[in-house]
């Protein structure tokens, strides 16, 4: 049960970005990062999802690190939504979300990318076994 969940999650907050993305043509400089992670959290939550901003930086308890995030959410309390603005995610982006979900008792991790002209994003999903499974999607 809590699988199916974690999907239908997941499935929202990709079609939210999307929809924001296409909305704004977010990757043009007046699109602040802030901006849209705002507008991700009011969708998100008109839809029902519980969304909670996360302290990021610092090395203090509750804080989350990942140099290039701009916003990090967390969604249901089950799906870690990391918001980007840069021209591709690159290897080390992808090891950070690695990272940060690994550390967690999250099941899903999420990279959005706002910077490039095209929508892309990655997912970083725990499995059963403790290993990572990575999928990587541009649209």
């Amino acid at each position: 049960m809590a699988e199916f969940l974690c999907k239908e999650i997941v499935a929202d907050i990709i079609g939210v970005y999307l929809l924001v993305y296409r909305d704004t043509c977010a990757f043009r400089r007046e699109y602040e990062p802030a901006r849209l992670a705002k507008q991700l959290t009011e969708m998100l939550t008109q839809r029902g999802r519980v969304v909670v901003k996360v302290l990021s930086g610092g090395s203090g308890k509750g804080t989350l690190r990942n140099k290039n995030a701009r916003s990090i959410l967390l969604v249901n309390n089950q799906c870690l939504v990391v918001v980007m603005k840069v021209v591709h995610l690159r290897s080390k982006d992808f090891e950070g979300l690695e990272k940060q979900v690994n550390a967690s008792e999250l099941d899903v991790g999420l990279a959005l990318n706002f910077g490039s002209r095209t929508p892309e994003f990655w997912r970083v999903q725990k499995n059963h076994n403790q290993a990572l499974v990575q999928d990587k999607t541009t649209k």
